[in-house]
């Protein structure tokens, strides 16, 4: 989740700090999903989801 930001910079943070990693062992489907939060709007301003990743 990011708040005041996007989507896909969460995505982004999930891949890039590897933090599927140590799941991948279990040979299971992952599915990434990144949550965009804006605090002057106060609501999701972005969802991004990503499957088998």
């Amino acid at each position: 989740m990011k708040r005041d930001s996007t989507a896909k910079k969460a995505i982004e943070q999930i891949q890039d700090k590897s933090y599927t990693d140590r799941f991948r062992p279990s040979g299971k489907p992952i599915t990434l999903i990144g949550i965009a939060f804006s605090t002057k709007k106060r609501t999701v301003s972005g969802v991004k989801i990503i499957r088998n990743a």
